[in-house]
C-alpha cells in the first residue's frame, strides 16, 4: 500500500495552469512581433513613396487648387452682375467688386497658374512642344492678352458711364454689352483649356 503521507512528484511539464500561462506568452510574443514586422513594413513603404509624394504631386495640388479658385471666382461674376442689376443703386459697387477680386484673386491665381503647370512639364519630362500643352499656353496667353489689353478697359468704360448717367446711359449700356461678350469668350477660352489639361488629346 501506498503512504498517503507520501508527496506525489508534480508531473513533468508541469500544471495545467502553468501550461496555459505559457501557451499565452507564446501566443502574445508571435502577434508583437507581427505587428512590428508591420510597422517595419510601413516605415520602409513611406521612405520610398514619399519623395515623389512630395515633388510632382504636391505641384499638381497646387496647380488644381489655383485652377478652382481662379475659374470659380470667374464664375461667380454673372450672378454678382445679375444681383446689383436688381438693385442699380448698388451696382456701381457690385463693379468695383467684381475687379478687385480679378485683381487680387483671379488674376495672380492665373499667373500661378502658368508657373505651377511649366513646373509640372518640366519635373514630369513633357514637351512644352507636345501638342495639346502647346495650344493650351496659346489659349492661355490669347486670353490674357485679351483680358487686359480689351476686357480691362471696356469694364472701366462701363463703371465710368454707370457713374455718369445710370443705367439707362448709352455709353453705359453698349459697354455692359461688350462686356457680356468678352465674358463668354474668355470663359469658354478658360474651360477649353481646362478640357486640354484633362483629356490630354493626341
Amino acid at each position: 500500500m501506498s503512504d498517503p503521507c507520501q508527496r506525489t512528484r508534480p508531473p513533468a511539464n508541469g500544471t495545467p495552469a502553468r501550461q496555459h500561462r505559457r501557451s499565452r506568452v507564446r501566443t502574445s510574443t508571435i502577434a508583437l512581433d507581427r505587428v512590428q514586422n508591420v510597422f517595419t513594413a510601413c516605415r520602409t513603404h513611406s521612405r520610398l513613396e514619399l519623395p515623389a509624394l512630395s515633388g510632382y504631386l504636391l505641384l499638381k495640388l497646387a496647380h488644381v487648387l489655383l485652377a478652382v479658385i481662379a475659374i470659380g471666382a470667374n464664375l461667380t461674376y454673372a450672378l454678382w452682375l445679375r444681383l446689383g442689376e436688381r438693385e442699380p443703386q448698388h451696382l456701381p459697387y457690385t463693379i468695383r467688386s467684381i475687379r478687385a477680386i480679378d485683381r487680387r484673386v483671379a488674376n495672380p491665381a492665373y499667373a500661378l497658374l502658368l508657373v505651377t503647370g511649366a513646373a509640372m512639364a518640366l519635373t514630369s519630362g513633357i514637351p512644352l512642344t507636345q501638342a495639346w500643352l502647346a495650344l493650351a499656353i496659346a489659349i492661355y496667353l490669347a486670353a490674357a492678352a485679351l483680358g487686359y489689353l480689351v476686357f480691362g478697359p471696356v469694364v472701366r468704360g462701363e463703371l465710368a458711364a454707370l457713374e455718369r448717367g445710370g443705367t439707362g446711359d448709352p455709353e453705359y449700356l453698349r459697354s455692359r454689352g461688350r462686356a457680356r461678350t468678352l465674358g463668354v469668350v474668355t470663359t469658354a477660352m478658360v474651360l477649353t483649356i481646362l478640357a486640354l489639361m484633362v483629356v490630354r488629346p493626341g
